[in-house]
């Protein structure tokens, strides 16, 4: 099964173990069903993948007592899909057929006709309340809570030759990244310490003036943001010290790991072993 999902993974994008998760959830609901109807995983024909999707589109959810939305019938059928394309590439089944014919969008979506008109529904889920931006008082205090600034001064008239940099702490980085870059927290974890020190060589950074680096977005696909010269030089710091620090640390506990090259670092996320991709591990990063 194992393998079956690093196949199903996509081959260009990296996929987060939610992703995985929601695979082996859609896998279980597959395998519920076929052992409801007493049928074997490799010997199912299409007519069986029909009956599955068509279960579906007018049954009730055992877990939510709702009908199944569309969304949660494509991504399962998705899932079938690939699942058995792969099993059919392995020689695991017993019958070949094209499983790219089974098409959740084939079938229409769930009915508006009520099944017990004298049954009260349950009344609809409040509407969320309006986004309240945070101001910018309450934004200075929780920069401070996280470390002092990593600039102190930059002479305005002349930003390429006064700007003087201070100690500061690897959360008010990550916090300044997201301020500054319009960063994600998911996005600020995946920043390489490659793509910093692209910047930094050889270069002399103006601490007001923006440069671009490059960062993981959603579904690991690339995309370039635009950092001020001054966090660059503040990242930079980083990686000569504290980070230069965590990783010697962690050496000397166990000379066989190896710097898995992200920029920032947590207490139990330090360095890992070549192969593991420790991408969407961010629970300790930020």
């Amino acid at each position: 099964m194992e393998t079956a999902f690093s196949s199903i993974g996509s081959k260009r994008l990296r996929v987060r173990p939610s992703t995985y998760k929601g695979m082996a959830e859609d896998l279980v609901a597959l395998y519920d069903f076929l052992d409801e109807r007493q049928l074997v995983d490799m010997e199912v024909r299409k007519t069986d993948m029909d009956a599955y999707v068509d279960s579906m589109t007018q049954n009730i959810s055992p877990v939510t007592g709702e009908r199944y939305s569309h969304r949660t019938v494509k991504r399962r059928v998705s899932t079938m899909r690939s699942f058995y394309k792969w099993a059919q590439s392995k020689g695991k089944t017993k019958y070949r057929f094209d499983v790219g014919e089974v098409n959740a969008s084939s079938f229409k979506h769930h009915s508006t006709e009520k099944i017990a008109p004298d049954v009260l529904e349950p009344s609809s889920i409040a509407e969320d309340a309006d986004v309240r931006a945070i101001n910018v008082d309450e934004l200075a205090r929780l920069l401070e809570a996280a470390g002092p600034s990593g600039i102190e001064s930059i002479d305005v008239s002349r930003p390429d030759t006064n700007y003087v940099r201070r100690e500061t702490t690897a959360l008010r980085l990550k916090l300044e990244c997201c301020l500054q870059a319009g960063l994600r927290r998911a996005e600020v974890t995946a920043l390489l310490v490659k793509n910093v020190e692209a910047v930094t060589k050889g270069a002399s950074l103006s601490p007001l003036a923006t440069y671009p680096v490059r960062t993981l977005r959603k579904g690991g696909q690339w995309k370039t943001v635009l950092i001020p010269g001054w966090l660059i030089s503040s990242l930079a710091h980083y990686i000569g010290t504290e980070r230069a620090r965590l990783i010697a640390a962690a050496t000397e506990r166990d000379p066989g790991l190896k710097d898995h090259g992200f920029l920032f670092m947590g207490i139990r996320i330090l360095v890992w072993g070549a192969g593991f991709s420790c991408f969407w591990l961010l629970s300790a990063c930020l």
